[in-house]
């Protein structure tokens, strides 16, 4: 049995997320937040040995408390760290874990032209893959790794330039041998050029390069992409 990526990963998301902000100095914020959610997979096909998409369901709840500083009026950085419980309550075996969450990002913004941004996060995300695929072993998701940077600049009037990269360690979460504890490393640049005509309007060309690097056989991978477009809001 091969199930269909929509079978693997075509999901409602429902988040409840609430923040409680304490001002402990005039640049210095404490949090306390806490997150639920709720995966509900719809896919409806059968993704291995006596398992279907629903197996796949599961509720969190995620605890964390931090902080957000202005270190300038135009350095600032957060900071938010806690734990995850996941419940597999889809899962015909049953089973809950509970895993780190962190969320740290650093901000620099030059009047309105120049913005830089660069952050790491660490928390669970669903999998496209079902490893060996019956009751007892297949892969619910994966604990995930991000780091991340990226540059925006106003070139001349109008035309703004950004660049982008990211680099992404996976770990699989189940799915039994071969796949339980089996890792990948994404990395992925982007380049984008905007000209914008108004506030609403621009159009866009750019150039992405991911690289997946994948210690499961047969799911390494490098592409290019390049794209034109048009962005409109209103």
């Amino acid at each position: 049995l091969s199930p269909s990526t929509a079978a693997l990963l075509n999901r409602i998301e429902n988040r409840v997320h609430v923040d409680s902000q304490w001002k402990l100095r005039p640049e210095t914020v404490g949090i306390i937040g806490y997150m639920y959610g709720q995966n509900l997979y719809t896919g409806d096909e059968p993704i291995g040995i006596g398992i279907d998409s629903a197996s796949k369901d599961s509720r969190s709840q995620t605890f964390y408390g931090g902080v957000q500083h202005a270190f300038t009026p135009t350095l600032s950085a957060t900071l938010k760290a806690g734990a995850q419980y996941f419940d597999y309550y889809g899962d015909p075996a049953g089973g809950n874990q509970w895993s780190p969450y962190v969320v740290a990002n650093m901000r620099y913004q030059y009047q309105s032209t120049t913005t830089m941004d660069a952050g790491f996060s660490y928390s669970r995300s669903a999998a496209d893959q079902v490893g060996v695929g019956s009751a007892n072993s297949f892969i619910k998701d994966t604990e995930v790794a991000l780091v991340y940077g990226s540059l925006t600049h106003e070139i001349v009037a109008h035309l703004i330039g950004t660049a982008k990269a990211t680099l992404q360690h996976a770990t699989y979460n189940g799915g039994g041998p071969g796949y339980d504890g089996e890792s990948y490393l994404f990395f992925q640049i982007g380049l984008d050029l905007a000209y914008q005509f108004t506030p609403n309007l621009s159009v866009h060309g750019g150039y992405n390069y991911d690289n997946n690097n994948s210690e499961i056989a047969g799911q390494s991978y490098n592409r290019n992409r390049f794209y034109l477009g048009m962005t409109a809001g209103y």
